[in-house]
């Protein structure tokens, strides 16, 4: 946890969801971003890319030291009514 008592220094704002919740979306062929101890960390900028147009939308956080979720990219994605 931060100082401030945050899970998620930095993204103020940005949107959080499950790992089993986020859908349409697949993990990077690029390995660049995804270094981590037994799992993502999710340091190395946006992993996960949309099925349909390819864009980095989210970092999917894994690791052993960090909460697991996803963490939306609040340029590449919107929140909408489903």
């Amino acid at each position: 946890m931060q100082e401030d008592g945050s899970y998620f220094h930095g993204r103020q704002g940005a949107y959080i969801a499950h790992i089993d919740d986020v859908i349409h979306t697949h993990l990077t062929a690029d390995n660049r971003r995804l270094n981590g101890c037994c799992g993502l960390d999710g340091l190395d900028g946006p992993n996960l890319q949309c099925d349909g147009c390819g864009n980095y939308v989210a970092v999917k956080m894994t690791d052993c030291w960090e909460s697991h979720c996803i963490v939306f990219e609040e340029s590449a994605t919107e929140a909408v009514e489903a």
